[in-house]
């Protein structure tokens, strides 16, 4: 399928990102230009992804409420407003036996059910608004550097400048409150919580879009030290080096996280150094020989979070190669294991939950979950015997398309791939603050089942703006 072809398909699929949430991806600018150059005034199969940009930048710039951290009603428990807060997804309250409760918070215990939402939790505003902003600041600077306008470079600093720097509303460069497990006695902040804010990853990207504008150089300054000690606190902190040592999807969404934000604060050498460690140490004990990752199959669902690691592990691997350091693209572990192996392990079992899908059973753990990751493994080491291709084929049959932006990085790969989507559901928002789970709570307060139903049935996608980011900014052709 030809580039433009393949642009209309996926952007014509994807139609509405203003209430979509990012999941952690690398966005690379470079191929910006060529893409100014080749569409921006002959869009011919381009045009739905310039209209969509434009669109969702303009309801962006409408918005007259920005986000911060004092708008949230719910008060930290050290009463700073300045403080982020957010609850722990999976912990309930139990006020069996407690008579006369007033309030279940701090009157009951509180007990942990894994991978099942507490129903509250989108009362608590922070980690949605964090979302947010990240999706309105990524579009409006999209689409500032594809016509100039500068209120939409003036809007996004704003927002930025709201959220970061401003000294009324901004959110101190520290996780203090995130993920806090209620209960008498409790309310603290965990390491867990510092996963809330992975998106934030699109900042430096943003800020790089809008370097040209007439904002460009003070909002610069101002987010690079915000970053730098964001940086240094995630460093630091015993809640940071808490979860520095988790060795699950935590420890290493917290090195894809602290090294993105150590390269943007001009510490390279420090970004190196965290991914060198995190290859020599936690990386190791991450997948088996034949590819399973056991920390993560032995969760509640071992399918999304083997994958929910994966796009941690393979954004590393990208940032790594930016910044010329390890190749943790081949780095092996302990049992002589690569990122690879892992995706190759899921192979099969991404296939049996299609299968089942298309024989009209429910299945609890959606197959696209593997999209990034499979994308990912193509583009890098290649797919002579096509059965990545294949496979992708097929988990287009039940998503809403947008996940085929990751075609963009290996051109050459696009000639077997079939963009068509049979779905007609266009709902690919699914980011959310806590463990990027395509069910359960999303940072607008929505919820969704937990079983997937036969390929007729549209599977949640969480890659919402990502298909716009990626044909814009990753154009290099």
């Amino acid at each position: 399928m030809k580039i433009p072809t393949l642009l209309a398909a996926l952007l014509t699929i994807w139609i509405s990102v203003a209430e979509a949430g990012l999941e952690m991806d690398l966005l690379n600018i470079d191929g910006l230009n060529t893409f100014k150059t080749k569409y921006l005034n002959n869009p011919g199969a381009a045009s739905s992804a310039i209209a969509a940009i434009r669109r969702n930048a303009q309801t962006a710039l409408a918005n007259p409420n920005p986000y911060s951290v004092i708008n949230s009603s719910v008060v930290p428990p050290d009463k700073d407003m300045h403080q982020f807060y957010s609850w722990a997804p999976y912990w309930w309250p139990n006020c069996k036996g407690i008579k006369n409760v007033k309030d279940e918070q701090t009157d009951c215990p509180y007990e942990q059910k894994d991978g099942q939402y507490v129903p509250d939790i989108g009362k608590i505003s922070d980690p949605k608004d964090a979302s947010k902003l990240t999706t309105d600041v990524t579009t409006m600077a999209l689409a500032y550097a594809l016509n100039g306008d500068e209120n939409l470079a003036t809007k996004t600093a704003h927002l930025l400048d709201t959220w970061f720097l401003n000294n009324n509303t901004f959110m101190k460069p520290e996780l203090n409150f995130g993920q806090v497990i209620r209960g008498k006695g409790r309310f603290t902040g965990r390491p867990e919580g510092i996963l809330d804010l992975r998106s934030f990853v699109y900042i430096p990207p943003v800020v790089a879009l809008l370097e040209k504008s007439s904002v460009g150089t003070s909002l610069t300054n101002g987010l690079k030290a915000w970053f730098n000690d964001y940086s240094t606190w995630l460093l630091t902190s015993d809640l940071g080096k808490g979860e520095m040592a988790a060795n699950n999807n935590h420890g290493s969404f917290f090195v894809a996280q602290t090294a993105t934000y150590l390269h943007f604060a001009d510490r390279d050498d420090d970004a190196r150094n965290l991914i060198s460690s995190f290859v020599s140490g936690i990386y190791q004990g991450q997948i088996n020989k034949d590819g399973e990752q056991p920390l993560e199959a032995a969760r509640t669902r071992p399918f999304h979070y083997q994958c929910f690691n994966l796009v941690a592990l393979v954004y590393i691997a990208r940032l790594s190669d930016q910044l010329n350091g390890t190749n943790v693209w081949e780095a092996k572990t302990a049992q002589g294991a690569t990122i690879k192996t892992a995706i190759d392990y899921l192979v099969p079992i991404t296939q049996g939950i299609l299968t089942d899908m298309k024989n009209g059973k429910s299945v609890k753990e959606p197959p696209d979950t593997l999209t990034t990751p499979l994308y990912a493994a193509r583009d890098h080491y290649g797919d002579p015997d096509g059965q990545y291709t294949t496979l992708l084929n097929k988990l287009l049959t039940i998503t809403s398309g947008p996940s085929e932006f990751w075609t963009v990085w290996n051109p050459q790969a696009l000639s077997n791939l079939n963009a068509t989507s049979n779905s007609t559901d266009d709902d690919s928002s699914g980011f959310d603050g806590y463990d990027g789970s395509g069910d359960g709570w999303d940072p607008y307060g929505n919820t969704t089942t937990n079983e997937y139903n036969s390929v007729g049935n549209s599977v949640r996608l969480y890659n919402g703006l990502w298909a716009v980011v990626m044909v814009v900014v990753a154009l290099l052709i």
